[in-house]
């Protein structure tokens, strides 16, 4: 990984965390039904219909001491890297500026808020991206 590839790697997380923290900050409190649902779940893996990836990252959360604050962070923690790998995936496709300028772009209002409390999206968009970021660069799991 060449060292602007590096750079934009660590814009995009360290910007998308910022404005997740500063959110979290703002905002501490878990909010919607689906994550109240979920963190009342915390202790199962299998709630209602859902993927158990997100549910999984909070059952691990919670069985080690954390609570909502410390599962919104590592919700924003995946999101942050979902930013990441999306800029990368942008970077491959169109180039560094793209890259960049996917950055942005990324702190969409509501895509913001869904990425800090217990939603799919986070873990979902980290899964897809980092799987196309890899098979852009010709690398395979």
């Amino acid at each position: 990984m060449s060292r602007s590839e590096r750079a934009l790697l660590a814009g995009a997380l360290i910007s998308a965390l910022a404005v997740r923290g500063r959110l979290i900050w703002a905002y501490p409190d878990n909010f919607s039904m689906d994550g109240y649902q979920r963190w009342a779940g915390r202790d199962h893996l299998l709630v209602q219909d859902w993927l158990p990836a997100t549910q999984s990252i909070i059952h691990l959360v919670s069985s080690l001491g954390g609570g909502i604050l410390e599962m919104r962070w590592a919700m924003a923690i995946i999101a942050a890297m979902a930013v990441a790998a999306a800029a990368m995936v942008v970077r491959e496709m169109g180039g560094l500026l793209a890259g960049w300028l996917f950055i942005p772009l990324s702190m969409f209002g509501p895509f913001l808020t869904w990425s800090t409390v217990p939603y799919q999206e986070g873990t979902y968009l980290l899964t897809v991206l980092g799987a196309v970021g890899l098979v852009l660069r010709g690398q395979r799991l």
